[in-house]
This record gives structure tokens, C-alpha cells and sequence, in this order.
């Protein structure tokens, strides 16, 4: 099942940034140009809780916008923005989406340190398993 959500044309919009997402922008270096071109452009649209949805460029649109006039460097920064928009517009965060989003991510497997460690044994390839001579 996926948790792509079907917007039926609309797109979100941030009606209101939170400070919360003011103090991430700035610690991360996200200009607010940045955020507005995600949601303009953006497509993968996720649910990631109480209504809000997750906003990011997919890879596969980035041709198109290099080729609409887009910087290809700026295009490859933006592709790794994650925006968080609540229900009623507001801006929650922003993310950069391999260091930060799995925590907003609801319904995958996310595992603890000793429960990873005990899969890896399993698979042969944690420290354990080493150590008893497997592969």
C-alpha cells in the first residue's frame, strides 16, 4: 500500500512558516526560494502524520527543469529537500531527505540499534557472527 496521497490537482501551499521551521531553514542553509520552488514543483507528495504531507522534487523531473532553465547544481541540492506542510498550510520543517527524513516517515520498519545488530547476526554478518568464524 503505498502513502502517496492522491491531491486530485491541488498542491499544497505554506501559508505560514512556523519558527520551528524558520530556525531548520537557517541551521541548514535553506533559502526560502528554495522551499517555494519544492512546493511549486514538487511531486512526491507523502503522508507522514495528522494530515501533514511530505513535499519533494522527484529524481525523474529534474530533466526537465535543467532543460526549463534550472541550474543542474542547484536542481541536484534541491532534489535532496524534504518540506513538511501541515493541514492547514503551515510549514513545519524542512529536512534534507538522506540525513533527516526517516523520522518523519510513518509505517516503515524502523528498527532499534540492538534489534539491526540481531538482524545482522542472523544474515551472518554482524560482529557475532564474525567472531564464530561465519561468513
Amino acid at each position: 500500500m503505498s502513502k502517496r496521497q492522491e491531491t486530485n490537482g491541488v498542491r499544497p501551499q505554506a501559508a505560514f512558516v512556523s519558527h520551528h521551521a524558520q530556525q531548520r531553514m537557517s541551521q541548514r542553509a535553506i533559502q526560502h526560494r528554495d522551499v517555494e520552488f519544492v512546493l511549486e514543483h514538487g511531486e512526491g507528495l507523502r503522508d507522514v502524520g495528522d494530515g501533514a504531507m511530505a513535499i519533494s522534487l522527484l529524481r525523474s523531473q529534474l530533466p526537465s527543469l535543467v532543460e526549463g532553465g534550472a541550474s543542474a547544481t542547484r536542481m541536484d541540492r534541491l532534489a535532496r529537500l524534504v518540506v513538511i506542510v501541515a493541514a492547514d498550510g503551515t510549514l513545519v520543517t524542512v529536512m534534507n531527505y538522506e540525513t533527516h527524513f526517516g523520522r518523519y516517515m510513518r509505517g516503515g520498519s524502523r528498527l532499534s540499534c540492538r534489534e539491526r545488530a540481531a538482524k545482522s547476526v542472523r544474515r551472518g554478518r554482524g560482529r557475532v557472527a564474525r567472531d564464530r568464524g561465519h561468513r
